[in-house]
């Protein structure tokens, strides 16, 4: 082999190995930025609810960025943000019995969560709908639908349904 056939096969696999280090780096940081925790909670509550494990995990990231302690400003509660009144209405509607500290546990949380979720795809008729409801509650997204609001008033909302469609798409491509 002569040096300049060496210098050839040696440039395209410096450029090979360049192209996969870059991939690899890519998927690190968006394995880094999507989370995949809580894997079993989420599963049985897809499977429960019949709502696509990309949603859940694209909720969560939206709510709480996957942390079990996180708490809102208004009091809501958990990898799902569970305000107390809604989580107390869900024990209810689930026959349960309910304590506050449920909300802290990450399989109950996600559990009631996607509870919840499910309820309002099924209450609204759609996905977006239901994000938006999620986030903005049920009486809102009911009187904006009464008065044929085509754009989500609250600009919190509209970034939080953008926020969870972006994270879906993540998590659907990823396929965890």
């Amino acid at each position: 082999m002569n040096i300049l056939s060496y210098a050839k096969k040696n440039k395209l696999s410096m450029a090979l190995c360049t192209f996969g280090a870059v991939v690899i780096l890519l998927l690190s940081v968006v394995y880094i930025r999507f989370p995949r925790s809580y894997v079993d909670y989420i599963a049985r509550a897809s499977e429960a609810y019949n709502i696509e494990v990309s949603l859940i995990r694209a909720v969560i990231k939206a709510e709480s960025g996957f942390d079990s302690n996180a708490i809102s400003h208004a009091g809501a509660i958990g990898l799902m943000q569970i305000m107390p009144l809604t989580g107390e209405y869900i024990a209810r509607l689930k026959n349960i019995p309910f304590d506050i500290d449920m909300l802290k546990d990450p399989q109950t949380n996600i559990d009631f969560g996607v509870f919840y979720l499910a309820r309002l795809i099924r209450r609204f008729g759609n996905t977006q709908e239901a994000i938006a409801a999620y986030n903005a509650g049920e009486g809102n997204v009911a009187i904006w639908r009464a008065n044929d609001i085509t754009e989500i008033p609250f600009k919190e909302t509209r970034n939080y349904v953008r926020r969870v469609n972006f994270n879906n798409r993540i998590y659907s491509l990823l396929r965890v």
